[in-house]
């Protein structure tokens, strides 16, 4: 057994996009075309608005914030929410006044639509 750490003191600032009070933990890298790290979003904390590079899952584990797409349009988002944006989709994280920590994942291909049903919002 191996226990490793992916806690915020051992991530990186993220200041691309405008982004502010953000640390990225990398949790898997190496799998092919895919990784996954868990963002620590301080209160107010925002990813700033920019175009996705591969499919992305965002899921909100603590917290709470605002998300939004291509449309610009915002959705609220709690502990339990799965968000995906399809590579090339433009989108923005916004965290609320707790802060927000989610399990971020990225690759090709990716289809949360075979394994989680669709939040009645």
């Amino acid at each position: 057994m191996r226990i490793h750490r992916f806690g915020r003191e051992v991530g990186q600032a993220i200041e691309r996009f405008g982004s502010q009070g953000v640390t990225f933990a990398p949790i898997l890298r190496g799998v092919a075309q895919a990784y996954a790290g868990c963002m620590y979003l301080e209160p107010q904390g925002v990813i700033g608005r920019h175009e996705a590079s591969m499919d992305q899952l965002l899921l909100v584990v603590q917290g709470s914030g605002v998300v939004s797409g291509a449309d610009a349009r915002s959705m609220d988002v709690e502990p339990g929410c799965a968000v995906f944006w399809e590579c090339g989709e433009v989108h923005e994280t916004r965290a609320g006044v707790d802060g927000l920590v989610a399990v971020v994942i990225e690759g090709e291909h990716l289809d949360p639509g075979g394994s989680m049903p669709l939040w009645a919002f």
